[in-house]
């Protein structure tokens, strides 16, 4: 199998601005492209990275595109050198649910989206 790389995510949150603003502050996102004409999504990037990130908003209207990911969480995984030092230091910032999983160390967003803060040099190793 050839290796393939992510270039594009959607995520339903309550209110994309904040979870931007969230996501710019503590995990280091920029802006890929302002906001869309409707105002209901924002476009990040990870600086260095070509991951496009879409926050869109969480109502009715779209609840039908998004059926097809009932039952399956939505989780962001971030590699990081020192996991335990920014799992705090996200828990600071609002974050809560600290847990450990196999992927790394776990917490939930205040948007409600589970982020895992998985070792860099475990995940480049495998």
């Amino acid at each position: 199998m050839s290796l393939m790389n992510l270039q594009r995510m959607v995520l339903n949150v309550s209110d994309p601005e904040a979870a931007a603003n969230w996501y710019r502050q503590h995990l280091g996102m920029k802006d890929s492209e302002p906001t869309r004409s409707d105002g209901r999504a924002v476009c990040l990037v990870m600086p260095g990275k070509v991951v496009l990130i879409e926050l869109w908003t969480d109502s009715a209207d779209q609840r039908g595109r998004q059926n097809f990911r009932r039952g399956f969480p939505q989780q962001l995984v971030v590699q990081c050198e020192h996991p335990k030092h920014e799992v705090f230091r996200l828990i600071n910032a609002g974050a809560t649910g600290l847990h450990e999983s196999p992927a790394g160390l776990t917490v939930f967003d205040p948007f409600g989206l589970e982020v895992v803060l998985a070792d860099a040099q475990s995940v480049s190793a495998a």
